[in-house]
């Protein structure tokens, strides 16, 4: 934190393109999260979703209160920006708020034993008082929209800088909310007694798969924020371009609305079921867990085109005017950076060696033991998966289509290393990531 502080200071003083500025908000949140992933909620039971959980907290905590800042402040100097920044920053404070509050639920059901010590236990009280605040912010949030901005549009900025600096001081009130409640033990923390095997995992060891080997991995459940929260967003998303193009004439395919849709399920069921539980405790169950969220899921997200129905959906800014997110999405798109990580060879290279490097390397073992490092594999799998196959089938626009047939030879040329890495894991007599697996007390493995 003290490093990404220094680098603020020192090097961003100057900054005066968005390309570095990008860059420097991408240190500062890095900054915030190393708490997360090194404090009390790491070492909690079910810690994966108290840190997911927390990390999504103080992000969106970070750009919602920093953000009004920044605006409190070119509205008070008299800026003629003020009513464009104000305009831009809305919609994203609106997702911090939720992020902010979906966060912040899941945390506290982590720590409430149950919905009674909300009222009974001095923690909870503390979480209702921080509710509390965080309505009235809502509520000033709405008032914003439907005044305030209005008003600002049109010239007056009194309204808006008195609202937004009482509105800055009933965050800095809740912000030291959070700091007690980070110093208040939460009700029979000190009884809480784990044992190893919870303190590895964040859960019980589930039980042994038996003669029906598939039930339990669609009975067993994990709560995972991360997927949680991403695959809701992204349905939200997807479900509000859909409504915009049919409301103003516009016709969407059925069929990549379901695509899309079935996606998210997967990606749900891949990352919360019994596949992901036993995913942590068994190595066949991961590999399975791995091939769904690299081969099957991005086949359905690809051809449910997100970036096209982006495109289509969101507004274009007036000529001259300030980028706004569908041209940013297209220069992303069209960027240097998508080029080479879109050609086909880098795509195939992507898919295929990093499964060869992270499980012939000790590189998997290092990552089962990290709840960051687990959570990166996974996404990981899931975006070189979407990345090959948007090569592939994709629809999507991007700065490389090959024809129809350079596909096709993608993906004859891709398919015989993929096999050998498969039959080279399957013939393997070493034991892939063994000192993760001799840590697990499992009474059920011979």
């Amino acid at each position: 934190m003290a490093a990404a502080a220094a680098v603020i200071a020192t090097f961003c003083v100057g900054i005066g393109t968005a390309l570095w500025a990008r860059l420097a908000l991408l240190v500062a949140l890095a900054g915030l999260l190393p708490p997360v992933f090194t404090g009390h909620s790491s070492a909690a039971g079910n810690h994966g979703a108290a840190v997911t959980s927390l990390a999504l907290h103080l992000v969106g905590v970070a750009v919602w209160v920093g953000g009004l800042a920044f605006v409190v402040v070119v509205a008070a100097r008299r800026e003629d920006q003020a009513a464009d920044a104000a305009r831009r920053f809305s919609p994203l404070a609106a997702w911090a708020l939720l992020a902010v509050a979906a966060s912040g639920i899941v945390n506290a059901a982590v720590r409430l034993p149950s919905v009674g010590d909300v009222f009974t236990s001095p923690y909870g009280r503390m979480v209702l008082g921080k509710a509390m605040a965080f309505a009235v912010l809502g509520g000033i949030g709405w008032w914003h929209r439907r005044r305030t901005l209005p008003a600002l549009k049109e010239g007056s900025r009194r309204g808006f800088v008195r609202l937004a600096a009482g509105e800055l001081l009933l965050m800095a009130a809740t912000v030291g909310l959070a700091v007690g409640l980070s110093r208040t033990p939460a009700p029979d923390a000190g009884d809480a007694s784990l044992s190893p095997t919870e303190e590895l995992l964040g859960f019980s060891m589930p039980p042994p798969l038996g003669d029906f080997p598939w039930t339990p991995l669609f009975t067993q459940w994990h709560f995972d924020p991360l997927f949680a929260f991403g695959t809701a967003a992204a349905a939200l998303l997807y479900l509000t371009g859909v409504w915009k193009l049919r409301a103003r004439g516009d016709k969407w395919p059925a069929g990549r609305t379901i695509s899309w849709l079935l996606g998210l399920e997967v990606t749900v069921v891949a990352t919360m079921s019994g596949l992901a539980v036993y995913g942590k405790v068994l190595f066949s169950v991961h590999m399975g867990q791995h091939m769904i969220l690299a081969m099957t899921v991005p086949i359905l997200l690809v051809l449910g085109a997100p970036a096209t129905l982006a495109l289509r959906a969101l507004p274009a800014v007036p000529k001259g005017g300030p980028d706004g997110p569908r041209e940013m999405l297209m220069k992303l798109l069209h960027s240097r950076y998508v080029k080479v990580i879109s050609h086909p060879a880098v795509a195939s290279v992507l898919f295929i060696g990093s499964a060869y490097v992270v499980y012939y390397t000790s590189l998997f073992e290092t990552l089962m033991r990290n709840h960051l490092g687990h959570m990166f594999m996974l996404v990981h799998f899931l975006a070189v998966g979407l990345l090959f196959f948007w090569v592939v089938i994709g629809i999507d626009p991007g700065p490389r289509r090959p024809p129809y047939l350079g596909r096709l030879f993608v993906l004859i040329l891709t398919m015989p290393f993929h096999s050998w890495f498969s039959i080279s894991l399957m013939s393997s007599t070493a034991l892939i990531g063994e000192g993760w697996w001799s840590l697990l007390d499992r009474p059920w493995v011979e």
